[in-house]
């Protein structure tokens, strides 16, 4: 998505520690997961700059319900325009946590 949009930078989060330490290694994975690294790895490529960084899945609720929402939407830029009103609740409760 943030290639299609001509996004130069981007961090990525992710609750997938193992996806993200792989992205770091310069070398060929022979993981059954290989070919997510590979193309990853690939499209990193097109950006100046990216960082992928690990945040615990309890941190990262909203990420993930807004991507199973896309993807029961099937659709990948949905957001773009505005938030919608399960996703602004869900930022809300979120701030609140990290705020303790």
């Amino acid at each position: 998505m943030g290639v299609d949009l001509g996004l130069q930078r981007v961090e990525i989060e992710g609750d997938a520690l193992t996806v993200i330490k792989k992205t770091d290694i310069n070398k060929r994975d022979e993981s059954v997961i290989s070919t997510c690294i590979e193309d990853i790895n690939k499209l990193k490529e097109a950006f100046h700059t990216y960082c992928f960084s690990y945040t615990a899945r309890e941190r990262n609720e909203l990420a993930h319900i807004l991507a199973t929402e896309g993807l029961e939407r099937k659709e990948q830029i949905y957001l773009l325009r505005e938030v919608l009103s399960f996703a602004r609740r869900k930022m809300e409760q979120e701030r609140i946590l990290i705020s303790r």
